[in-house]
């Protein structure tokens, strides 16, 4: 192969770049791969560390951490005897590590974190949380409440009705 004589006289430079990474390729190509050694492969050992070295956390973090209300206010949204009951629609469900419900009352701009056996605004109680509704006892009726449903539940309420 013949290097034209222009590139050589008029740039020497580029000619020896070229002829450079020709021959760097050409190297590169021919020579082979070496091996991995058996060090390489297994790489360091490891182990869980000794437990008695391990810092605990003691219960009372614990428990601050798990009643906590990150999502809003207290848990007591009742209004007592005789108030008016709120609508209120379900926001939220976290499900680790305490289930917890996030509750949105109707011209309340806060949403409010609520655990089982907590008061919900329009009145009654939580009675158990899972992954998509929230159970709660008004007046003596279980009624179930799905999450993102409207704030009064299709088909009015099911338990005016009873006495």
């Amino acid at each position: 192969m013949r290097v034209p004589d222009w590139l050589v006289v008029r740039r020497p430079w580029l000619a020896g770049l070229v002829g450079g990474a020709v021959l760097g390729l050409a190297f590169g190509l021919l020579r082979p791969v070496p091996r991995a050694t058996a060090e390489d492969i297994a790489g360091p050992a490891w182990q869980l560390p000794d437990p008695d070295v391990l810092v605990r956390a003691d219960e009372s973090g614990f428990s601050k951490l798990r009643n906590a209300r990150f999502w809003g206010g207290n848990g007591s949204m009742n209004g007592g005897p005789g108030s008016k009951r709120v609508e209120w629609r379900l926001t939220g469900i976290i499900a680790d590590p305490v289930p917890t419900a996030l509750v949105l009352a109707t011209g309340d701009p806060k949403t409010v974190s609520l655990h089982v056996g907590d008061s919900l605004p329009g009145g009654g109680e939580i009675v158990g949380i899972s992954a998509d509704a929230v159970e709660y006892q008004r007046d003596g009726c279980l009624q179930s409440r799905i999450l993102y449903a409207p704030a009064q539940p299709v088909g009015g309420d099911p338990c005016a009705s009873k006495p």
